[in-house]
């Protein structure tokens, strides 16, 4: 349930941060790598873990690959799908490829 959290107000973060310039996703696309500092309890050294963020176009033009990995491709690759619900109100959803979203 924490991984899950953490994806959730990353994804969150990302896409408020990104949406708030002018032609998203558009303006977004590529590959981008940093280091996450993660920091559990009252712990104050945190773990560090290697990570990306691809965004990608597709053949359609209202979806973008959006995949977030961390360490790895081979050890966490999440693929998921940013969907264009209203474009003008900056309104997007995170599909999770899953049959719902």
């Amino acid at each position: 349930m924490k991984s899950f959290s953490v994806l959730f107000l990353l994804s969150f973060f990302s896409l408020t941060i990104f949406s708030q310039s002018g032609n998203f996703p558009q303006s977004r696309l590529g590959k981008w790598k940093g280091e996450l500092s993660w920091y559990q309890g009252a712990n104050p050294v945190p773990e560090k873990v290697k990570m990306e963020l691809r965004i990608q176009p597709t053949d359609s033009s209202r979806k973008f690959s959006w995949q977030i990995i961390y360490g790895s491709a081979t050890e966490d690759n999440r693929p998921y799908t940013l969907v264009a619900v209203d474009t003008a109100k900056g309104h997007w959803v995170i599909d999770e490829n899953n049959g719902s979203y």
